[in-house]
Order: C-alpha cells, then sequence, then structure tokens
C-alpha cells in the first residue's frame, strides 16, 4: 500500500484533485515495536454514502477491497493512480489552479489548458 505514499506525497494530493469528495485516511497497524508494514485504508463520500476499505498486509501485493453505494470509490482511486503513474509520478509543483472571476476553479497539470481528468 505504499502506492498511497504518505500524508503530504503528491500521490495523496493527486488523489484529492482527481477523485472529487472523497476523503481517505490510511490507519497503519503497529506490532509492538513499530508500524508493521499492514493496515486497512479508507474512503469515503458522505454526499452519496458510499466507501471503501483496503486491508494490505506487508510484503504482499494483493489487498483485500470492499465497497459499498453507488460510487465504487477503490476503482476511482485505481484509475486516478493509474493516470498519475502514467505521468511518471510528477510532483505537486507540477499541477496548477485557474481560478475564473466566478469563483469556479479548475485544476490543470503542466500547463493551465491541461485540465485534470476526474474518475468519479
Amino acid at each position: 500500500m505504499g502506492e498511497l505514499g504518505g500524508r503530504y506525497d503528491a500521490v495523496r494530493f493527486v488523489m484529492g484533485l482527481c477523485v472529487p469528495d472523497c476523503a481517505h485516511v490510511v490507519n497503519r497497524r503497529e506490532d509492538g515495536v513499530g508500524v508493521d508494514g499492514s493496515g486497512t485504508a479508507w474512503f469515503f463520500d458522505l454526499g452519496s454514502r458510499s466507501w471503501a476499505a483496503v486491508d494490505f498486509r506487508r510484503d504482499e501485493a494483493d489487498a483485500t477491497v470492499y465497497q459499498y453505494g453507488p460510487r465504487r470509490l477503490w476503482d476511482e482511486v485505481e484509475r486516478a493512480l493509474g493516470w498519475w503513474k502514467g505521468l511518471g509520478g510528477p510532483g505537486v509543483e507540477r499541477f496548477g489552479l485557474t481560478v475564473a472571476a466566478d469563483g469556479g476553479a479548475r485544476p490543470w497539470f503542466g500547463e493551465p489548458g491541461r485540465v485534470l481528468p476526474r474518475f468519479a
């Protein structure tokens, strides 16, 4: 589950932009000595009452995914991760935001005309 990055990594920033109205938190388990590399990632959208939980274990590529509600949040997150990885995993400095006079905001990648996809 290292692909979800740490709290301040670019991947979490990108998920926030590309998977709208979805909050997420990663709870890592401790083994008495420290974080053991396993845990659960939670994704939730209060508006649609959708959620996903991903149980992961240290040194295992596969994880168990549970989803509920009209939005398939983990599917959206996976598509956003794939898009970001396909770009080479760029840092936050490659992203920008254009705010219109009416208050509407449009995030972009690389240049203002390259609007970010939404995976919802």
